[in-house]
């Protein structure tokens, strides 16, 4: 998919409505995927740096 384009977010919405995944189930195989390997520390310190700030909120 990402060849074709979209992005992490459109794929996820992809991979949920193919394969009829729930949402974390489809984030969690885009994630950590080889297509997205490059992006993936970038993309886990955004999510435990938001993660953090929910707790604290």
């Amino acid at each position: 998919m990402r060849s074709l384009g979209l992005g992490k977010v459109e794929s996820i919405k992809m991979v949920n409505q193919i394969f009829r995944l729930d949402i974390s189930s489809a984030k969690s195989l885009v994630h950590n995927s080889s297509t997205w390997e490059d992006r993936y520390e970038v993309d886990q310190a955004l999510h435990d740096e938001i993660e953090a700030l929910m707790i604290e909120f």
